[in-house]
């Protein structure tokens, strides 16, 4: 046993991996991924799957056949599956444990790469089926008016500079939000990404890549009138949104973090749901203004390049998943109306 296990380790560079701490190990692994979002996702599976295992150590994992490995991440994995109780085949969180096999097969995808490790043991896993279309909800163009009149008046109708300040960074973030842009997109808008005179606005989006948004006037006349009233306030930040209160740390040169951003969605639509402005039984996310967009940009015949100019989607098949529209909607049956006059 002891020599089958030697063999074993001796097919991959065991000494210099097991010189690693776990942890450090990780954290390399995720240097390797671009989005600070999907580090922070990736950090979580991996991590909470060799705690799952009870395992703090290279030369622990190093004792594990990928054959036995296998079975334990398919074990794991499947631990996680939500199934109508009648029905056991229909899964409801087909994309959950999709994502923690791409977390873990791209942490053991590194190991093969970077240290001869034998082989990735979650390739035996299938992925599961997933729907062709977003389940987040979109808002109607009269739901989306509703909420640009709301801000719009909260900041006509401020009475202190602060106030005025607040405001006007509100419906500046929902602006950005209209014109489909990411939560962490938003946050991290440099004061420099601006070109008030050419009316365009560059944007260090998902993937590390530039993409260029053009602006309409209003939103530069408000980005104009927001640097200047900053300025007069002492607000002082290279990003364009930054916390103008921070009473934990007293730091406000920082940008303002995806959190915020998805709290101050959640409780200016729950306001607007609250008066009826909004239909009540929306679940509204940021993201649910990227579905929006992508709906309105259709309805008024964008094609699909015009249209990922703007989310900055790498592919057709994208739009079409954001096409929240009903079959019912979009439906060539129409014109055989007149057959039947």
């Amino acid at each position: 046993m002891v020599n089958s296990l030697q063999s074993y380790q001796n097919t991959w560079d065991f000494d210099r991996l097991t010189k690693k701490d776990f942890s450090e190990l990780i954290e390399e692994f995720l240097q390797t991924k671009k989005s600070s979002e999907t580090q922070k996702a990736y950090r979580k599976d991996v991590t909470t799957f060799f705690n799952a295992l009870n395992i703090s150590t290279v030369g622990e994992l190093a004792t594990l056949p990928v054959y036995e490995l296998s079975k334990i991440v398919i074990n794991y994995i499947e631990s996680f599956k939500k199934t109508e109780e009648h029905r056991q085949d229909r899964v409801h969180n087909p994309r959950t444990l999709n994502r923690k096999a791409y977390a873990l097969s791209s942490f053991f995808e590194y190991l093969v790469a970077n240290y001869g490790y034998p082989r990735n043991p979650v390739k035996v896993y299938t992925p599961y089926s997933t729907p062709d279309k977003t389940s987040t909800q979109d808002l109607e163009t009269e739901e989306i008016q509703h909420i640009r009149n709301h801000l719009k008046e909260k900041y006509e109708s401020a009475k202190t500079s602060y106030s005025q300040i607040s405001n006007l960074q509100k419906l500046l973030i929902f602006s950005f939000l209209f014109l489909s842009l990411r939560r962490n997109e938003i946050a991290h808008i440099r004061r420099d990404d601006r070109n008030t005179q050419k009316w365009f606005i560059t944007i260090f989006g998902k993937g590390q890549k530039y993409k260029y948004l053009p602006l309409w006037k209003k939103i530069t006349e408000y980005l104009l009138a927001f640097r200047e009233k900053k300025i007069m306030e002492w607000f002082h930040s290279p990003y364009v949104f930054s916390p103008l209160r921070n009473n934990s740390t007293w730091d406000t040169v920082k940008p303002i973090t995806w959190t915020y951003i998805f709290n101050l969605v959640k409780k200016v639509t729950h306001k607007l749901q609250c008066e009826g402005k909004i239909e009540g039984t929306k679940k509204i996310t940021p993201h649910s203004f990227r579905t929006s967009f992508v709906k309105m940009a259709l309805n008024k015949g964008k094609t699909d390049i015009e249209i990922m100019n703007t989310t900055w989607h790498s592919t057709s098949q994208m739009v079409k998943y954001y096409d929240s529209r009903s079959p019912l909607e979009v439906n060539a049956a129409e014109i055989t109306d007149d057959l039947f006059e």
